[in-house]
């Protein structure tokens, strides 16, 4: 299943922040060469937005896992997180 993660700054952060997020993702995948990490600059705040594939679970199982392990891995404030599922 795919996962897209989008990681909501105050500011941009750095460079460094962008590997941490992908190792995150690449732990969570059961596919790692599928990680990908994207700036995405809005009006408003920042967006990081990592995608991978992992093994198809329920959702409901792994939303905490997924968000926890993102986590886990950064530096900077996040001022909101979203993941998605398709």
């Amino acid at each position: 299943m795919k996962v897209v993660v989008e990681l909501t700054y105050r500011a941009v952060p750095p460079e460094s922040e962008f590997e941490l997020i992908r190792e995150a993702g690449q732990q969570l995948s059961n596919r790692p060469a599928s990680v990908v990490v994207n700036l995405v600059e809005t009006e408003d705040l920042p967006v990081i937005v990592l995608e991978f594939l992992m093994k198809t679970q329920a959702q409901y199982k792994v939303v905490s896992e997924v968000s926890d392990e993102v986590q886990r891995w950064l530096n900077g404030p996040l001022n909101d997180i979203s993941i998605q599922f398709s």
